[in-house]
């Protein structure tokens, strides 16, 4: 409400003291909270329903344009030396710093999927199919791997660029 009037604290040092004084007052910090969690727990449905919606359209839209930049990609790029560049490593250039990278990398990836699979999981339906939805989700990896690694290979000989100049550990050992 302090905002919304207009009455809050001008310059840098009073909105930082104004802004301690308030995370000290444990009451108002405590009623702000409830006030706001009450207010998203009321309009819940309405987000999930919207949100829902919003992601069968954006799915479906992002699946829809990977799909045209693939074939796009390689009705115009040159395929031949994309696929050349892809599957013909150059292994003296793999050192332990092209390895150890993406490890790190794919560790920490790991760790966020397992959680957000915890969070699914708690959130999954009583009559959803699980073998479905993991069908559906390694299919989408799957799709973005190829439409990401794969896909972009042609045009960029094609435009005569450099995909070893790419700052991405999977091109780094390639010729």
């Amino acid at each position: 409400m302090v905002f919304l009037s207009g009455n809050y604290a001008r310059g840098t040092p009073a909105v930082v003291a104004k802004f301690h004084a308030f995370v000290a007052d444990s009451r108002a910090v405590s009623l702000w909270q409830l006030g706001f969690s009450r207010s998203l727990l009321s309009f819940r449905p309405a987000i999930e329903s919207r949100v829902e919606w919003a992601n069968r359209w954006r799915a479906a839209g992002a699946a829809r344009d990977s799909a045209g930049a693939v074939a796009y990609s390689l009705a115009t790029g040159d395929v031949a030396r994309g696929l050349r560049f892809a599957f013909a490593p150059d292994l003296s250039r793999l050192t332990s710093v092209v390895v150890l990278a993406p490890s790190a990398r794919h560790s920490f990836a790991m760790g966020v999927s397992a959680g957000i699979i915890i969070a699914y999981g708690a959130y999954m339906p009583v009559g959803e199919s699980l073998q479905r939805s993991v069908v559906a989700v390694v299919g989408s990896i799957f799709a973005a791997i190829a439409a990401r690694n794969r896909g972009d290979l042609p045009l960029m000989f094609h435009y005569g660029l450099n995909p070893a100049r790419v700052r991405n550990w999977s091109f780094r050992f390639c010729r």
